[in-house]
């Protein structure tokens, strides 16, 4: 039966004729390693981008041996399977290996597809589902030193905790734990409009995170190149003005970009904004100014920082002290820092 659906699969998909035949030949040889490279090869290809096909390969062939190979590649080869199915679709079928691979022993292998089920149920709306899901996940993940863990399982983890804090808005805990998630993952062998939806997200909660304000990490990502070629290219612009504190281009582009700003960043959140690129202005001055130097007058810092007028710049220092953003002391006299 095995055979016979790959004999039906070749005829309805010329374009993957050879890989085909590598299937053949391997399952027939029995060589379960070559097999399984063969296949994670294989669904990673364009002309394999198809849910039914996925879904029939694994349910008329891969199950015929999926006990024979290893339960951790069987793990990600329904990663790619499921991903390509709808969420209801893919918490089905990766339920059933889930408890199937757990059976046999692979615990690594059941984490893995917890967490896959986990970003499903995230995507339906169920985040307390998903929540108890990554629960041992992320446990085993803290107990074990971090090489004992195989490195697709902590980029799972890593991926359905950020699926769950964009959920709620969490943009610090999004942006943090999704920047590890790409970190253990091969951007450039993800689909350019997955790569785009990563840095878009990441993007937004940059901005919109109350504790974040280095973008170094982001900005130098290779990941941001996708957005940069995308129709969000706008809000990579931002981030460059923000990581430079540049506020005389911020003005700019905020009457530019206004329509694109209230739609993703929402326009409450404009005064947040305009005092977050103030904060990085500061913070780019410091960084500027030789250590000899840092003695700036209130005057100073409000032409730099293009505060409204210079009572405003107390606040300002204020709250970059208590972000821990700088150290020094404030002379209120003399209305200079130091």
């Amino acid at each position: 039966m095995a055979l016979t659906h790959l004999d039906s699969l070749k005829a309805a998909l010329p374009s993957a004729s050879n890989d085909i035949d590598q299937f053949v030949e391997y399952f027939q040889k029995k060589y379960w390693h070559e097999l399984t490279e063969a296949l994670l090869a294989a669904v990673r290809k364009p002309e394999w981008d198809n849910a039914q096909v996925l879904l029939d390969l694994y349910t008329n062939f891969i199950t015929h041996f999926q006990l024979k190979i290893s339960l951790f590649k069987l793990g990600q080869l329904l990663q790619i399977i499921a991903g390509r199915q709808t969420s209801e679709k893919a918490i089905e079928i990766l339920s059933a290996a889930s408890a199937l691979v757990k059976t046999n022993g692979d615990i690594q292998a059941h984490y893995l597809l917890n967490c896959e089920e986990a970003y499903h149920k995230v995507q339906l709306g169920d985040v307390k589902a998903a929540k108890s899901l990554i629960e041992a996940p992320v446990t085993y993940l803290d107990k074990h030193d971090v090489h004992a863990v195989n490195i697709n399982l902590r980029a799972n983890i890593y991926r359905a905790q950020a699926a769950i804090y964009k959920s709620e808005k969490n943009y610090d805990m999004f942006y943090k734990t999704c920047l590890f998630y790409v970190a253990h993952v091969k951007t450039d062998e993800l689909p350019e409009s997955v790569q785009q939806g990563i840095a878009f997200d990441l993007g937004i909660a940059a901005l919109l995170g109350t504790s974040i304000h280095n973008f170094g990490e982001l900005i130098h990502h290779p990941i941001l190149q996708s957005l940069r070629s995308s129709s969000n290219s706008w809000l990579a612009e931002l981030l460059q003005l923000f990581n430079a504190g540049n506020l005389d281009e911020y003005n700019a582009k905020s009457t530019k970009y206004a329509n694109e700003m209230k739609a993703h960043l929402g326009e409450n959140n404009a005064p947040a904004l305009r005092h977050k690129i103030q904060l990085m202005a500061l913070l780019q001055h410091l960084f500027s100014t030789p250590v000899s130097e840092r003695n700036l007058s209130f005057d100073t810092i409000a032409h730099k920082c293009r505060t409204d007028t210079v009572k405003d710049v107390e606040p300002l220092l204020l709250r970059a002290l208590a972000l821990d953003l700088i150290r020094g002391s404030i002379d209120e006299v003399d209305r200079t820092v130091e």
